[in-house]
C-alpha cells in the first residue's frame, strides 16, 4: 500500500474544490441559458443542471455519481442506487452552449413537474 501523505490530502481536498467550483460555475452559466430561453419548468431546469454537472465532470475526464449530483443540486430524493454517469464520445465533443441546446431539444429527463 502506498503512503498517503499530509500533502496528499491537502491536493485530494484542492481537486475536490476545485470540482464544486467549476460545477457551481457552470451551474450559473444554466440558469443565465435558462433565463435567456425563457426555460422555466422544474422539469426542463433540473435535466439542465443534472446534465451540467454531468458534463463538467466530464471535462475534468471525471465519473460522477447520482448521490453527489443530489447533492450538489441540493435535491430532497432517496436513491436506491448509486450510479456513475459520464458522456459518451458525441456529447463529450461538445462545447457547453451546444450540450445545453441538444438536451433542451431532447427535453426533459423527468416527465413531471
Amino acid at each position: 500500500m502506498k503512503y498517503w501523505s499530509r500533502d496528499n490530502t491537502k491536493d485530494w481536498i484542492m481537486q475536490i474544490e476545485l470540482r464544486l467550483e467549476d460545477i457551481h460555475f457552470y451551474l450559473n452559466q444554466t440558469a443565465a441559458y435558462c433565463d435567456q430561453y425563457q426555460i422555466f419548468k422544474d422539469s426542463e431546469v433540473l435535466t439542465l443542471s443534472i446534465m451540467t454537472c454531468i458534463w463538467v465532470s466530464a471535462m475534468r475526464d471525471e465519473k460522477i455519481s447520482l448521490s453527489e449530483v443530489i447533492d450538489i443540486l441540493n435535491l430532497d430524493m432517496e436513491i436506491h442506487s448509486d450510479k456513475t454517469y459520464d458522456l459518451n464520445s458525441d456529447m463529450a465533443s461538445l462545447d457547453f452552449e451546444d450540450m445545453l441546446d441538444l438536451v433542451r431539444r431532447q427535453g426533459p429527463l423527468l416527465s413531471s413537474d
